[in-house]
């Protein structure tokens, strides 16, 4: 699956930008990555905007390393 990286705020979760692809990563290997004081590993559905901007209905799974800020 897709690998995307994001800052986020550390009081409030809040991501800070947009997540950054950075390449592929297989799903048995992200699931059994361990939560750390700087860094979250979780997944996400990603929705691509279509030519006119509209949304699709549906999504990817996408794996997203958040990176915690002060």
């Amino acid at each position: 699956m897709k690998k995307f990286t994001v800052e986020a705020a550390r009081t409030t979760g809040e991501w800070i930008g947009e997540p950054e692809f950075v390449g592929d990563v297989e799903r048995t290997v992200w699931d059994k990555m361990v939560d750390t004081d700087d860094a979250h590993f979780d997944t996400f559905e990603k929705f691509d905007k279509d030519e006119q901007g509209n949304e699709p209905v549906t999504g990817e799974t996408c794996a997203i390393e958040v990176s915690w800020v002060e």
